[in-house]
């Protein structure tokens, strides 16, 4: 079977023992997160910043105990911690192991001393047996240990120790299986119970982590409930000591664990210490993969804090999948799938993460302008009735948004109506079109498309000196999405394999534009003040983007709707021999559903996705048409709409045919 037996609690730390010498800076001098390297390395305070501090999760330690007398742990312990050898609560500890690592997880940010990856988690400790007679001794200890924590339940659970034995070095399947049955045991409850295991790779400078970190290499039943976690220094490189991530590179990643070789012991990892701690500090120093462990372990929950409905299987792989790919491009034997990186991870639920939504949604109301713009112009056309044909062009803009990138929509069309009826005083008709908006995101290989097919009518009525003309039409309507800057994934293994985002939806839109004013006449002029309103409705039928790993986005139903409305002036010069001419200037008041605001969640939480509101603005359009003949009429149009952090404009020509 097995070469040799070990003691349980062969903590990794081994290699650091030398720095327990050196006294640390004085708890007066030590500046709380800010003098953390470690912190900076996996960029915690992104995280924290947003308010993600593992609050409300409950991690456990399963080490030599917590000493709750350091003031950074005090309030930090749970009721749940339990030393299931003795009965106890496991809140001493006479090692300084279990603290120090409980301290990396969960220190409070009290602004002294130091701070936990997820200050405002509580930890659960639970004691590591002592060594027992025999290896199945120590085994089955160590199994009731790990049972005792799923039965109290934990779900998340470090281990930050390990036996001296190295996946794939001649131990077979079977052997695993007949050698450690209370492990395996407990292993496979916590895997049931939906929890996740966080080891440490081990401190022996070998190619594979120990046996317990490379579990999934036996049990691939366990990989989506493990991670390994090897360990760097303060430059990011592999730390002397560390074990590599080896075989179990699927499901392993590396954080600070400290560089003992330097000399330097500010290349350690500081945190809470026992027994009043170095020189009365509170605070000790130690390295070795047991220090980086708990840095993921603290990102395991904080993730579970982002995403409180997510399996496990979920948040292991969000840890992995946001960590930044070093050394070797991709999954390598040394890092695994990179080096742990909180910004990445607490990025993908900012609202910019699911703006290609909202930024879809804009882009369809923008081509629905288009349309409508140019139907304006069928409406306020003079002449007698006939069939008519325009071609369509627009470009719509806005600025980046504290809630969304900046995007651009371009649209492209074709409209064909006829004009039932058409006297001096009415004009009546219907129109069928076809318009593709494609959109992208500033700087972003981010995007999309909108195509639409729109039935619409218009009417027009003049009596006296007063006049009224409207439009209104529904869109069936096909919106398409890709994501390549997926915000979370930057510099990442799967960014590095081309990581893609797609979706597709149906919906619909709806649309009522309509003005009401008096002419006001001057020979062959005509000065038209008015009001306006219009409505743009649209619903998106719910989908799941597909491709986009872990990173993948589902939209719910969605119905948006905007309204738009002020005064306006329109000047009309009919200049004779079949040529006629109109201007016009509006003010939009918007209002309704401005923001585009779109329900987006990851894994069950809530992505805010919007743009935010885009304000009030002006719009200026205009026309000409143009007798061609007495049965062809030949007409060109265009407009610019805009705003303080927005503009729109396009054009459109036509002809029409009198029968």
């Amino acid at each position: 079977m097995f070469k040799s037996s070990t003691s349980a609690l062969a903590l990794t730390c081994a290699l650091a023992g030398a720095a327990f010498v050196a006294a640390p800076a004085s708890a007066q001098s030590f500046q709380e997160g800010t003098s953390q390297w470690n912190l900076a390395l996996i960029h915690a305070d992104a995280a924290n910043s947003r308010g993600y501090t593992g609050a409300g999760v409950t991690v456990g330690v399963l080490d030599s105990g917590i000493d709750v007398s350091n003031p950074d742990l005090a309030d930090q312990v749970s009721d749940l911690s339990h030393d299931v050898f003795s009965g106890g609560s496991a809140t001493d500890d006479p090692n300084g192991h279990g603290t120090h690592v409980a301290g990396i997880i969960g220190a409070a940010r009290d602004g002294f001393r130091v701070q936990g990856v997820a200050y405002g988690a509580e930890l659960a400790a639970f004691r590591l047996p002592a060594e027992g007679t025999s290896f199945l001794e120590n085994d089955i200890r160590l199994g009731l240990a790990i049972q005792d924590a799923v039965d109290r339940g934990v779900r998340i659970l470090n281990n930050s120790w390990g036996w001296d034995f190295y996946i794939g070095d001649g131990i077979s399947r079977a052997e695993v299986l007949e050698g450690l049955p209370g492990q395996i045991a407990a292993f496979r409850n916590m895997a049931a119970a939906d929890g996740i295991m966080i080891f440490a790779t081990g401190n022996e400078e070998q190619d594979q982590p120990s046996l317990q970190a490379g579990m999934p290499f036996y049990l691939p039943e366990l990989q989506s409930h493990w991670l390994a976690v090897t360990a760097v220094g303060p430059t990011g490189e592999i730390a002397s000591y560390a074990n590599h991530c080896g075989l179990a590179a699927e499901w392993c990643l590396a954080a600070p664990g400290g560089e003992v070789t330097t000399g330097d012991f500010g290349d350690q990892i500081i945190s809470d210490g026992t027994n009043g701690g170095l020189g009365g500090s509170g605070l000790d120093i130690k390295a070795g993969t047991s220090m980086a462990a708990p840095h993921v372990t603290g990102a395991v929950a904080i993730a579970s804090q982002m995403f409180p409905n997510a399996p496990a299987a979920g948040l292991t792989r969000l840890v992995l999948a946001t960590a930044t790919d070093i050394g070797e491009t991709g999954l390598d034997d040394v890092y695994g799938w990179g080096l742990l990186n909180l910004a990445n991870m607490a990025s993908v639920l900012d609202a910019e993460a699911g703006s290609v939504f909202a930024n879809g949604a804009w882009a369809a109301d923008e081509g629905q302008s288009a349309l409508i713009e140019t139907l304006t112009g069928r409406v306020v056309a003079g002449g007698p009735a006939g069939a008519w044909a325009s071609v369509l062009g627009g470009r719509g803009e806005h600025d980046a948004t504290p809630d969304a990138y900046g995007a651009s929509a371009d649209t492209f069309g074709m409209v064909a109506g006829y004009d039932m009826a058409a006297t001096q005083t009415t004009r009546i008709g219907a129109a069928l079109s076809m318009t593709r908006t494609d959109f992208d995101e500033d700087g972003l290989d981010n995007g999309g498309r909108v195509d639409a097919l729109t039935l619409s009518g218009y009417a027009a009525a003049r009596k006296g000196v007063l006049f009224a003309d409207a439009s209104a039409g529904f869109s069936y309507r096909d919106y398409s999405y890709t994501r390549h800057d997926i915000l979370g994934a930057a510099g990442t293994v799967l960014e590095a394999q081309g990581l893609e985002g797609r979706a597709t939806s149906d919906g619909f839109g709806v649309f009522a534009d309509a003005r009401f004013g008096a002419v006001i006449t001057a020979g062959t002029a005509q000065l038209r003040p008015f009001v306006h309103g219009r409505l743009i409705h649209q619903s998106i039928d719910g989908f799941e983007e597909a491709g986009a790993d872990v990173f993948a986005q589902a939209v719910a139903d969605t119905d948006l709707q905007r309204y738009e409305y002020g005064p306006g002036v329109e000047a009309v010069l009919d200049a004779g021999g079949g040529l006629r001419a109109d201007l016009s200037v509006r003010y939009d008041f918007r209002s309704g559903d401005d923001d585009y605001a779109v329900p987006v969640s990851l894994m069950g939480s809530a992505v805010p996705a919007r743009i935010g509101a885009l304000g009030d603005g002006v719009t200026v359009s205009g026309g000409v048409q143009a007798r061609l003949g007495q049965a062809w009429q030949a007409s060109a149009r265009g407009f610019w709409s805009g705003g303080d952090d927005r503009a729109a404009g396009g054009a459109s020509v036509g002809l029409s045919y009198t029968f």
